[in-house]
């Protein structure tokens, strides 16, 4: 957990596939901002698990999540910070998928 953080913020080390769904179903954020991805299959999985997700803006996810997601800059803090805080302060998107 980051001591302090406002959202309160938890760093998983790697899940057993077996329970990853009931993680993203526990979570209400998931952040990847990652400084380049083609696409984050990981936070296109969230999304189907009913998270809101804070994605880079660098790679692709705005065009698979278009509006229904928040965007930060990984190079700042800041952009990352009030990206989460936007996203935890939300009401749940919609489920994303078929």
């Amino acid at each position: 957990a980051a001591h302090g953080a406002d959202p309160p913020v938890r760093f998983l080390l790697p899940l057993d596939p077996a329970i990853v769904a009931d993680a993203y179903a526990a979570a209400r954020v998931h952040v990847l901002p990652s400084f380049f991805e083609v696409a984050e299959l990981v936070s296109l999985e969230a999304a189907l698990g009913g998270c809101n997700i804070v994605a880079s803006t660098n790679g692709g996810m705005r065009e698979y999540l278009g509006d229904a997601a928040w965007y930060c800059d990984p190079d700042s803090t800041d952009s990352v910070r009030e990206a989460i805080a936007a996203a935890w302060a939300s009401p749940l998107q919609p489920t994303v998928g078929p």
